[in-house]
């Protein structure tokens, strides 16, 4: 592919101290650059199998063991809700 773009001669003496023999390698030289830049700017990054693995074992190896007691029941969720039904006030 071809483009064109009009460059300043500031640019092009950039270019030339940087050590490329034209503009066009200069600017093949940033757009990968920048490619490079963003894509390594990942969310997350790229973990092999075997990392993400030791990674994860690590983990479960802090992780506290157990499941904390919790009241889930229809009751405990919706206290607020019966309460206005039923025109009572609760205390919290």
């Amino acid at each position: 592919m071809i483009v064109r773009i009009d460059v300043s001669p500031a640019v092009a003496d950039h270019a030339k101290a940087a050590g490329y023999r034209n503009i066009e390698e200069y600017v093949e030289h940033l757009v990968a650059q920048n490619i490079a830049q963003k894509s390594s700017k990942s969310i997350r990054p790229q973990l092999s199998a075997g990392e993400w693995k030791e990674k994860f074992q690590d983990m479960l190896k802090h992780a506290e063991p157990g499941n904390p007691s919790v009241d889930d029941s229809r009751e405990s969720m919706y206290v607020e809700r019966e309460a206005r039904i039923l025109g009572e006030t609760t205390s919290d």
